[in-house]
């Protein structure tokens, strides 16, 4: 019965704590993967910094011609998505790999054969004199933090045996020391029935000797006469 009470104090502390494991897991990737959204959205708006002081302005057209001259000629690799819109939000000009045409802000998916591939995008209106000339919009890839994002959670999920192991064996020991109580009181429970049954021999044999006389007396109807 004890052991049976140990296995089932053991899987309770197992149970328990692979629930809160997963709860705090799962909270702590939600904020993990808040954090690094937030990290791209500045690395966006850090580069919309950069690059808005390189667009020329031809009769109150925006361009990035010269600018893109320049990164040609340095063989310079552009991880981002450059883009210049009309005020209508009418694509004219693209620098950098092939992004999702149109105004947009936060996370846009890209179907892909082989995988789901998605960009941060931001833009801001170019101005000259309160009057809207444009929009440049950055977008991004977000492959950096999906990757860490898979290696965190496959970290997870690798650690989850080798946790639902070690938690057995501490939970198996711990519960063994939290019923030891229960065990002292049973084992005394136990002595007293057996100190109890074996006082109460002595007794209980001298009145089955009684009875067993009285019948007798009875049977041979041999009470003693006054």
């Amino acid at each position: 019965m004890l052991s049976k009470l140990r296995l089932r104090l053991t899987l309770w502390f197992v149970s328990l704590s692979i629930l809160l494991y997963l709860i705090l897991s799962i909270l702590f990737i939600l904020v993990f993967n808040h954090l690094l959204t937030d990290l791209l959205n500045e690395e966006v708006k850090g580069l919309l910094r950069e690059i808005r002081p390189a667009i020329i302005y031809h009769d109150n057209k925006p361009t990035l011609t010269t600018w893109a001259n320049v990164a040609k000629s340095s063989n310079l690799n552009l991880l981002a998505t450059i883009q210049l819109y009309t005020p209508q939000g009418v694509l004219f000009e693209e620098y950098g790999p092939t992004g999702v045409k149109g105004l947009s802000k936060g996370i846009i998916n890209l179907p892909n054969k082989n995988h789901q591939l998605s960009l941060l995008s931001f833009y801001r209106a170019l101005e000259i004199n309160n009057t809207c000339v444009g929009y440049l919009q950055i977008q991004l890839p977000t492959k950096s933090r999906d990757d860490a994002l898979n290696r965190l959670t496959w970290t997870i999920i690798i650690i989850a045996p080798f946790l639902l192991a070690g938690l057995g064996v501490t939970g198996y020991f711990f519960s063994g020391t939290a019923i030891k109580p229960t065990e002292q009181s049973f084992l005394v429970l136990r002595q007293f029935m057996a100190d109890a049954g074996h006082e109460l021999t002595t007794p209980i044999t001298v009145m089955q000797a009684s009875i067993d006389t009285l019948e007798k007396m009875i049977c041979l109807n041999t009470f003693p006469r006054k």
